[in-house]
This record gives structure tokens, C-alpha cells and sequence, in this order.
């Protein structure tokens, strides 16, 4: 009996070890595949008691646990295509602003800049982008910084406003007029709100309404003025022909000639006719007047017509040019675009001054084998000498270093061929850059104003920019822009 029993026991006990270390070793080795990240895995269930409902609320957690899984997978996956979609949607409104000629920035509700493209940063004269902890008001002037406030706090309050004004900044460059819009962001109400502000440079704008009013005047100016040059000119001229005719005691003159001296000639002449000194009247065969002068006479009277004639006839000539130069702005021909070498332009150009530089010391810095140009030839030289004509007048009144110099190299980043002229004159006044190339302004308080405007009409109709800027040391610098051909 205690054999028997001592069996029964370790039977019993081993039976029971077993039902207990089976469960147990499967829910272990199943954790440790649950660690591994097999949520697959299940526990077997081989009980019926506690154990087993371990096992089932086991394998119940790792199902679950692999559904989830299978979840955030799908949401990370979807997660990440929006934040891609999102990085490709950031990247083209960079792309878009940093490619805008208009000035856009972005302040949060404390005015702080949180984005500003390259425009604004050009238009406002910042030397690099602001930080963004760096309040915009902060890094204008006085003006400046009281006409932006005042329109960022309306936009706060009304959603939108929008004027027109001039920003100083800083008196760098000039004031330039500028129009202001500011928007205030959606989703948020009162003043704590950011602001998107849009500025746009009027410049160039008014510039071409200005070159447009005066094309218009120039025609009507042209139109008005020479009408009469013509019978002027042919009045003067027949005015000292038939004084020729008539002092050399021609009777082939016309009648009333006379008349038309005493008439046409400067109050000298008359007097020198009417004087005492005059020896009599004679009548000619036609019945016209004619006087007998003495030798003393016959020489100031000849002297007095021959300057009022010249005089007449230079400035009717001076008239017609100017009047030319009015039409040739008001009704500039299109330009004939063909493929072109710009260095050759160049070149040409500088021939027409070989005899004509009286000293000043000319240099050609030329890149070789620039890429063509779609431009019209003779409207391009034209160009290169006004530019050269007004850098050897600044230069005319200067003792020494008299200098010229013409560069011309390629920006492959802008795909753009650039010419310099530079001079060593006395330099353009920083005030009047910003006028330049309006039409009818000159710096030298003489000439019809029109050159610099006309060049500036050239370049724009050949999709260029022409701007001037100071040549350090001294003098001043026009550099000229043209795209490349793309034929």
C-alpha cells in the first residue's frame, strides 16, 4: 500500500507539473515572439482551467495587438504621403514667391516675420533675409514704419486693406512708389492675427506711363513745330540770295524783293538802308527799289544779313533736329530681332570714336565667345553710342583720369549676356538715378533729354533692363541686360 500510494503521489505530481509548466513554457516562448515583433505567433491552448483562459486572453492581445499594428502602418503610410504632398506643395509656393517680382511677407500675429521672399527683401533694401524672431516695423525708418503699421492694423480689423504710397527706406536708392495690400489670415478673428503683406514696385509701371504720355507729346510737339521750320528756312534762304542778286546790281531779282529784306532782316538792316549815309534811290527796270550804298555801307549791310541769315538757318536746323530726335521717340520702329554676336555690336561701335576721343583712354574687356542674341543691329548701336557720347561728355570737363571702359560677360544662372560702359566722371547725383531714362531729363541741363529714354525703350522692346548704378571710385556705371537667343 505505501509502494502503491508513493507511485500514485509521484504520478499525480507529475501529471501536475506537466499541466502546469506546458502552459506556462508556451505563454513564455509566446512573449518572446511577441517581443521579436511576431504578433502572428498564438499560444496552443492544451488546458481547461485558468491556464487556458490565460492562453486565450493571450492570443486575444497579440490579435489585437497585430490589428493595430496593421492600423498605425496604414496611417503612418497615409501620413507620410501627405507629408510629402505637403513638402512638394511647400516647395512650389517657395518656387512661386522666390519667382514673383513682387514683394510678399508673411507676419505672424506679434508682427514678426515668418517668410519674405527675395523681392521684398530687394524692395525694402535689407541686406539678407530677417530672422524670424525680428518684427518687420523694427527694420524700417520712421516713415516707413508708420505707414506699414497703420495699414497692418486695418487689415487686422477689416480682413483687407490696401493703399498706395512711397517707401523711403532709409533714403537708400531714393523713395520709390510702392502698392501696399495686406490680408489677414483665415481661421482667427481680432487683432492677434497674422498678415500676409504684398508689395509691388510702381517704378517701373509709372515709367512706362510716363514714356507712353511722352510719345504722345513728342508727336504732337513734332507735328506742331514743323510746319513752319520749312518756310523759315526757305524765307532765310531767299532773303540772302536775292541780297547777293541786289548788291551786285542784278536786274534779274525778284519784284518786291526789297521789301521782303526790310521786312525779314533784324532792325541793323533796316537802319543801315535807311541811314543818312546812303547816296540816293534808283529805279531798276522791274520797278522794284533799289538803293546806291557806299562801300562802308555795302560791307556791314553784307556782314549784317550773312550772320542774320546764318543765324536763322542754324537754328531752324537745330529745330528740325530736335524735332527729329521727338519723332524718331514718338515712332520708334519695331526692332528686326535677329541672332546676333553682341561683342561684334561693340566693336562696331567703338570704330565711329577711333578720331574722336580727345585723350580719354578707352578699354575693351570683351568675354570671348559669347552666346547670341536675338536683337535688332542698328538699333543696338545706337544704344552703345549714346551711352558712349554721354560718358565722354561727363568726362570732357575732367583734367585727368579720363577713362572709358566696355565689358561684356555671360550669367549662365539667368541665361542673360550683361555690357557695362563705365566712366571716371564726376558720377550721377543719387537723386536722379531713379529718373535717368525718363523722357525730357538731363543732368547736364542742356540737350533735348530724350537719349537715355530712347535707349531705355530699345532694351525694354528687346526684353532686356538697362539701370545705372556708381562706379567705384568714382563716375558712374549703365549696365545693360539681354536675354539669350534661344535659336
Amino acid at each position: 500500500m505505501t509502494l502503491l500510494l508513493l507511485f500514485a503521489s509521484t504520478w499525480v505530481a507529475i501529471h501536475l507539473a506537466r499541466g502546469l509548466a506546458a502552459p506556462i513554457r508556451s505563454l513564455a516562448e509566446a512573449s518572446k515572439e511577441v517581443a521579436r515583433g511576431n504578433l502572428a505567433h498564438r499560444v496552443d491552448t492544451i488546458a481547461d482551467d485558468e491556464l487556458a483562459l490565460l492562453a486565450e486572453s493571450f492570443n486575444q492581445m497579440t490579435a489585437e495587438l497585430e490589428e493595430n499594428r496593421g492600423h498605425i502602418e496604414d496611417g503612418a503610410t497615409a501620413l507620410k504621403e501627405k507629408n510629402l504632398a505637403l513638402e512638394e506643395r511647400r516647395n512650389y509656393i517657395e518656387t512661386v514667391l522666390e519667382s514673383l517680382s513682387t514683394g510678399v511677407v508673411s507676419l505672424d500675429q506679434n508682427d514678426c516675420v515668418t517668410t519674405i521672399n527675395t523681392a521684398a527683401v530687394s524692395i525694402l533694401k535689407l541686406s539678407e533675409a530677417p530672422p524670424a524672431w525680428a518684427k518687420l516695423t523694427t527694420l524700417l525708418s520712421g516713415e516707413d514704419r508708420v505707414a506699414l503699421d497703420r495699414l497692418l492694423r486695418r487689415a487686422r480689423r477689416a480682413g483687407r486693406a490696401a493703399e498706395q504710397s512711397q517707401l523711403t527706406r532709409g533714403a537708400v536708392g531714393g523713395a520709390i512708389p510702392v502698392a501696399l495690400t495686406a490680408t489677414a489670415l483665415r481661421g482667427s478673428t481680432g487683432t492677434g492675427r497674422g498678415v500676409v503683406l504684398v508689395i509691388e514696385d510702381l517704378s517701373e509701371l509709372l515709367a512706362a506711363q510716363r514714356a507712353a504720355a511722352w510719345s504722345e507729346v513728342a508727336r504732337r510737339i513734332a507735328h506742331e513745330i514743323k510746319n513752319p521750320l520749312t518756310p523759315i528756312q526757305l524765307s532765310a534762304e531767299r532773303i540772302a540770295r536775292n541780297f547777293r542778286v541786289r548788291l551786285n546790281g542784278s536786274s534779274g531779282t525778284e519784284p518786291g524783293a526789297d521789301w521782303g529784306l526790310r521786312a525779314g532782316s533784324p532792325r541793323g538792316v533796316a537802319d543801315a538802308i535807311g541811314s543818312g549815309e546812303t547816296s540816293g534811290a534808283a529805279s531798276n527796270g522791274d520797278g522794284a527799289n533799289g538803293f546806291a550804298l557806299t562801300e562802308e555801307n555795302r560791307e556791314e549791310l553784307t556782314r549784317v544779313v550773312e550772320e542774320c541769315t546764318t543765324s536763322i538757318t542754324r537754328e531752324v536746323a537745330g529745330l528740325k533736329a530736335l524735332v527729329d530726335e521727338f519723332s524718331r521717340f514718338a515712332r520708334m520702329p519695331p526692332p528686326r530681332m535677329e541672332p546676333g554676336d553682341l561683342n561684334e555690336v561693340i566693336r562696331q561701335t567703338v570704330q565711329l570714336y577711333a578720331e574722336r576721343l580727345d585723350g580719354v583712354e578707352m578699354q575693351l574687356l570683351l568675354t570671348d565667345q559669347l552666346p547670341l542674341a536675338m536683337f535688332d543691329t542698328e538699333q543696338l548701336k545706337r544704344v552703345f553710342v549714346n551711352l558712349t557720347d554721354n560718358a565722354l561728355e561727363a568726362l570732357a570737363a575732367k583734367p585727368d583720369e579720363r577713362g572709358l571702359t566696355i565689358k561684356t560677360r555671360h550669367d549662365p544662372a539667368r541665361d542673360l549676356l550683361i555690357a557695362t560702359v563705365e566712366d571716371t566722371g564726376e558720377g550721377i547725383p543719387a537723386g536722379d538715378f531713379k529718373r535717368l531714362f525718363q523722357p525730357y531729363f538731363s543732368t547736364r541741363g542742356r540737350g533735348t533729354g530724350l537719349g537715355l529714354a530712347i535707349v531705355a525703350r530699345i532694351i525694354t522692346e528687346h526684353g532686356g533692363r538697362v539701370y545705372a548704378e556708381p562706379n567705384v571710385p568714382h563716375g558712374a556705371r549703365f549696365v545693360i541686360e539681354l536675354p539669350v537667343s534661344s535659336q
